[in-house]
């Protein structure tokens, strides 16, 4: 019998690869946002006007669904905003970040349990899987049944 360890060659060539793609994400992201702002530049100084445009790169409650869209545990505050520093290169204050998650939970893009904040399509909600037991319950129901003649199989 063969045991495998947990620090298989596949594990760590996976960790490893998951790793590195994340860090050129991270490399990625902040080119493009450098990018945007050169971009915004630009066309501020052939335009004449003093004012810059709006468009610098992912709203901050565009980076926290993508952050937990990558998590479906989900994740504190805290943790929100250590992620969004890491893939975005952004440091958020803590109070720029609260209001954008109380607008994403009224909206119902995420939900909170506990401390942890989850993307709502992330989540099965209890009521759907309460119907589905209950619809499954009902199909092998035998109580009302006189003799095996009626059963299913």
């Amino acid at each position: 019998m063969m045991v495998m360890t947990s620090t298989s060659p596949l594990r760590e060539f996976l960790s490893r690869r998951e790793s590195e793609i994340k860090e050129q994400m991270k490399a990625l992201k902040t080119e493009l946002s450098e990018l945007k702002k050169a971009r915004s530049a630009l066309e501020t100084d052939e335009s004449g006007s003093s004012e810059p445009t709006t468009n610098d790169g992912p709203t901050i409650k565009d980076m926290v669904k993508a952050v937990l869209k990558d998590d479906p545990s989900g994740a504190t505050s805290s943790q929100i905003l250590e992620r969004i520093e890491q893939e975005y290169g952004q440091r958020l204050q803590r109070t720029s970040l609260s209001p954008q998650l109380s607008r994403l939970k009224s909206e119902g893009e995420v939900s909170q349990i506990g401390n942890n904040w989850i993307l709502a399509e992330l989540l099965v909600p209890d009521a759907q899987r309460g119907a589905h037991e209950d619809s499954e319950a009902q199909d092998f129901d035998r109580t009302n049944w006189d003799d095996d003649s009626e059963v299913p199989f």
